[in-house]
């Protein structure tokens, strides 16, 4: 049997819409077994931390610590 098949997600930074809604929603119901969801995006907002309460893992590029 084959690995999961990753799926990437870029997802902006700054508002929570409705594909930000659509994403979380898609996210929750993938099978894990199956899949493994993953984002990026430039700034930690709140798009990041709603995928992240889905179990989705959220990284940061583009910022400078």
């Amino acid at each position: 049997m084959r690995g999961r098949i990753k799926i990437l997600f870029d997802i902006h930074p700054f508002i929570v819409g409705g594909l930000e809604r659509f994403l979380y929603d898609l996210t929750r119901h993938l099978d894990r077994d199956r899949f493994e969801p993953f984002s990026v995006s430039s700034q930690d907002g709140p798009p990041a931390k709603l995928l992240r309460t889905a179990g989705v893992s959220c990284e940061i590029i583009g910022e400078e610590s």
